[in-house]
């Protein structure tokens, strides 16, 4: 297929969107060529790649030689640093011990590259033995102290002799009062009924906007009486707990995975929602909107019913610290063939954080990792 000009990232989505996983995996090694794992921006968009052909190749179940020759890629090609692929080497091989010494050095060196941190924290969790089963990582959870939550609810919220579905948008939330504020804003302003759409956030005690946040939430509540927005207040803790605690405090039928970056931007995504998912005969599915890119094959932030929740027993598996959450939840719906795509329905995702780049603040990835060190769980 001829390129016609575009940009290699572009022809990498393409050959990705149709199937064409050898021809994204050549288009990304000569992508790579000549490139500086230095350059910020460059080492993020590969590492954005990299993780959209993984996606593919997962979704689809193309594993044998793609997957190998992915492995590859990142062991032997020059564009990574000498570390990363000693440490990758001695991981594949088995070599815990060497894999932990080279991707630390990788980590001192490049101290916010997400990789590195979700691979020590996996080699860690493969190096304990408390860590190696499902049924550990659940039991180590109790050792974890959550301290006391609190919580106020505003808004009047849906009628009880109403039969339509709510819709509960579950939002952890930190020092962004502003993107807080945008998602209620957009989420209400768009809806086609917003009585019917209720919005929980967690933020932790010691977060210094708190304060923000508290009149912000009252100033919203007023404009958009219909809607319910309910705000709990605790421990700094992992994020996947955050939203397991937000679930249990929603009265929502229909539960999105949502973030405080981001936008609705479709008048009456909602009823779309509801439409979509209203012909499930058992209630077991997971939907997702398009996030600015038409996203057919994946969603970062999936919606599943209350009674999904149910028989899997959580929101988020907690044994997941932060990373991965929504591709856990994607795939138990993807093997039951329960998936639903609302093309027609855009939300944004911002990707910004607060010195407003793509790239997260240390201060954020130190907590996250010190999280992982201490709980053996996995980024």
């Amino acid at each position: 297929m001829p390129d016609h000009g575009r940009a290699p990232e572009q022809l990498i989505r393409i050959h990705l969107k149709h199937g064409r996983i050898k021809e994204s995996i050549d288009t990304l090694e000569r992508w790579l060529v000549g490139r500086s794992f230095d350059d910020t921006r460059t080492r993020h968009s590969s590492d954005l790649l990299m993780r959209e052909i993984g996606r593919v190749l997962w979704n689809r179940h193309h594993f044998g030689e793609f997957e190998e020759r992915l492995i590859q890629l990142e062991t032997t090609h020059s564009y990574w640093p000498e570390a990363w692929r000693r440490g990758m080497a001695c991981y594949l091989g088995g070599d815990l011990s060497g894999a932990a010494e080279h991707v630390e050095a990788v980590i001192r060196e490049y101290p916010g590259w997400l990789i590195a941190s979700g691979l020590i924290t996996a080699i860690r969790g493969r190096m304990s033995p408390s860590s190696t089963t499902r049924q550990d990582l659940l039991a180590s959870m109790s050792a974890v102290k959550e301290g006391p939550i609190s919580g106020f609810y505003l808004g009047s919220g849906r009628s009880p002799n109403d039969d339509e579905a709510t819709i509960s948008l579950l939002m952890p939330t930190r020092g962004r009062p502003g993107g807080a504020a945008a998602l209620i804003e957009s989420a209400y302003s768009t809806a086609h009924r917003p009585g019917l759409v209720e919005i929980v956030l967690y933020l932790d005690s010691d977060d210094p906007t708190r304060h923000a946040y508290e009149a912000r939430l009252r100033e919203l509540s007023q404009k958009f009486s219909e809607g319910r927005i309910a705000l709990l207040v605790g421990p700094r803790i992992a994020l996947s707990r955050e939203w397991n605690l937000t679930a249990r405090a929603s009265a929502g039928t229909i539960l999105m995975l949502a973030n405080d970056d981001l936008v609705f931007a479709s008048l009456g995504w909602d009823a779309s929602l509801r439409s979509s998912v209203s012909n499930v005969p058992d209630d077991i599915y997971c939907a997702w909107f398009n996030e600015g890119r038409d996203n057919h094959d994946y969603g970062d932030f999936p919606i599943f019913s209350r009674r999904m929740v149910e028989a899997l027993g959580y929101f988020t598996p907690e044994f997941l610290l932060f990373q991965c959450n929504d591709q856990w939840i994607w795939d138990v719906a993807a093997r039951l063939g329960r998936l639903r795509y609302l093309k027609n329905s855009t939300v944004e995702h911002q990707r910004k954080w607060l010195d407003g780049t793509d790239n997260m603040p240390k201060p954020e990835y130190e907590r996250r990792l010190e999280h992982s060190r201490s709980d053996s769980f996995l980024f």
